[in-house]
């Protein structure tokens, strides 16, 4: 009995833990949103969302990483810590991080069709950060 009490708090635990970014996916948004920014402007705009992605990104990093402390010890020293954790805040910021990264994508897509020229060196540097981050 006392094995299913603490494989089921288990599992509730980890539910409650907040997402790693580096697993959430994008919103669609529609490239024709940016048809009519020249390339000049769809370059100031990718610029802006990557720096916003950045920041949101280690944001929920900070938070997934601080729940799953804050679970850890709540499941071995003091199980009421665990009420603490707190999902609402995070639902907020994972929509805003989705949507951020389907802007980046739409914004990019567009900048392909008008044959921009693409300065991909900051985004790819956080694309390779981010697989060896999965690894």
């Amino acid at each position: 009995m006392f094995k299913k009490f603490i494989i089921s708090t288990s599992l509730l635990i980890l539910a409650s833990c907040a997402t790693d970014p580096s697993k959430i996916g994008s919103s669609y948004v529609d490239p024709f949103k940016y048809k009519d920014h020249d390339c000049n402007q769809l370059n100031i705009v990718r610029q802006d969302l990557e720096q916003n992605i950045k920041n949101k990104y280690l944001s929920l990093k900070k938070t997934a990483n601080g729940d799953k402390i804050q679970a850890t010890i709540g499941a071995v020293l003091f199980w009421p810590a665990l009420l603490a954790l707190d999902g609402s805040k995070e639902g907020e910021d994972v929509t805003e991080f989705k949507q951020l990264k389907g802007e980046l994508k739409a914004v990019k897509d567009i900048s392909i069709r008008k044959k921009c020229n693409i300065d991909e060196s900051s985004s790819s540097k956080e694309e390779s950060k981010d697989s060896k981050e999965k690894k």
